[in-house]
């Protein structure tokens, strides 16, 4: 529990670990979060604002608040009191990046920032003005309740069903022990006869795309879906195939985060073709990778 009033217990994203670190089995990392209640523990709030904030980069397009967010997380001088981020980089919900040292066992092995659970880490803030912020010990299990989180917060407008998948990260079909994303096709078509068969006769005709010229328009809106996914997944991004190429049905092509402990050995096999899921229906919401029903 919080030591008292003026200390609240968060959720923090890990930006990035501070160069120069560790030093005696300490480490100093930047972490983003917020105080608002809404938000404070939610960790499909705090993946959102990861996509946005990891691929900041200067070009010509990039916006004022952009730049702003940027040098925040770039700064090289330790940010000892919390700085806020842009309001209209954050949904308009008061975000703080701040520094934090903390053990390394407060963190697991193999970090990588790219994990959407084991990149959080539990903190204490201290609200006043200039307040501190102290992490947590990393305890058993943290990792699975933040999954089992996003699978109610996204269930609570969405359905469980299940997701083809289009293709994965290769990593994923080997041992490890960070979760990586993937292409899925979802659809909420009630009478879809022979869904599976569909979906995956779906998959089989967009594969080629990634090599072969598309010779229609439908054919290039799939081919510009596997491309966008070739370069990057995105946080509960999703896109409808062209009703020309799916034969009249809505369907639905999403970037998917493959949770390891949900896959049997812990990794991708090619039996592992359709996928227990949480999705909120529509042409825009989440998806989560659910565990197989008992």
């Amino acid at each position: 529990m919080p030591r008292n009033d003026d200390w609240v217990r968060v959720t923090g994203r890990v930006y990035n670990f501070i160069e120069g670190w560790p030093a005696r089995n300490c480490t100093c990392v930047r972490v983003f979060y917020t105080l608002d209640a809404d938000y404070v523990d939610d960790p499909c709030f705090l993946t959102q604002l990861a996509w946005s904030f990891l691929f900041l980069r200067p070009s010509r397009s990039e916006s004022a608040d952009q730049a702003q967010a940027r040098a925040i997380f770039h700064s090289e001088t330790e940010l000892v009191e919390r700085r806020r981020l842009p309001r209209r980089l954050t949904y308009g919900v008061p975000v703080y990046v701040q520094d934090v040292r903390a053990p390394l066992d407060y963190f697991y092995d193999g970090f990588d920032r790219y994990d959407q659970n084991k990149a959080l880490i539990a903190c204490e803030v201290e609200t006043v003005e200039d307040g501190r912020l102290e992490a947590l010990p990393l305890r058993p299990g943290d990792a699975a309740r933040w999954q089992r989180e996003r699978i109610d917060l996204v269930g609570r407008r969405g359905v469980r069903t299940h997701a083809l998948r289009v293709q994965a990260n290769p990593l994923l079909f080997k041992p490890g022990t960070c979760d990586l994303p993937g292409l899925v096709l979802i659809s909420f078509e009630r009478d879809l006869p022979n869904r599976t068969t569909y979906l995956a006769e779906l998959a089989e005709r967009m594969y080629p795309l990634k090599d072969h010229s598309p010779r229609t328009r439908d054919e290039a809106g799939v081919a510009d879906i596997l491309s966008a996914s070739d370069t990057g997944a995105a946080y509960h991004r999703r896109r409808k195939l062209p009703l020309g190429f799916t034969g009249g049905p809505i369907v639905y092509a999403c970037d998917f985060w493959f949770h390891r402990p949900y896959l049997r050995g812990g990794f991708l096999t090619d039996a592992d073709e359709m996928l227990p899921c949480v999705a909120e229906p529509g042409d825009t919401g989440g998806i989560e990778h659910a565990p197989a029903e008992s």
